[in-house]
């Protein structure tokens, strides 16, 4: 059997890069050599220039890490609100017959046994 080669498949179309950008951060227009690169935008290029995207970097690291010690502790939960009332049927039952009626309607239920000091 003979392949017919007249025709040939269309080249895939490949997009040039540009040769000037906008940059979304200041807005001027700059070479393309001024933005870095980014594989997944269009035309290969990132959004903003290079000195943008410096000082954006810069800005978000100035503060610096902060160590465990310097971050707030969180805060207790909260009491229950005065017109919360608590229904008596959920204090009555057992943690077994809980977790059964939990998994009846289609939840996952793993049960750890807690040891009172």
């Amino acid at each position: 059997m003979k392949h017919n080669n007249d025709t040939a498949p269309a080249a895939a179309q490949v997009q040039e890069p540009p040769t000037t950008k906008v940059c979304k951060t200041c807005g001027r227009e700059l070479p393309a050599e001024a933005f870095g690169k980014h594989f997944r935008s269009a035309d290969g290029l990132q959004s903003s220039c290079r000195e943008c995207m410096s000082k954006l970097v810069r800005a978000s690291w100035k503060g610096g890490r902060k160590r465990k010690s310097e971050t707030p502790a969180p805060e207790a939960p909260a009491a229950p609100a005065p017109h919360v009332t608590v229904n008596p049927f959920v204090t009555e039952i057992s943690d077994r017959d809980l977790a059964k009626e939990l998994r009846r309607r289609g939840y996952v239920v793993q049960c750890k046994k807690i040891v009172e000091l």
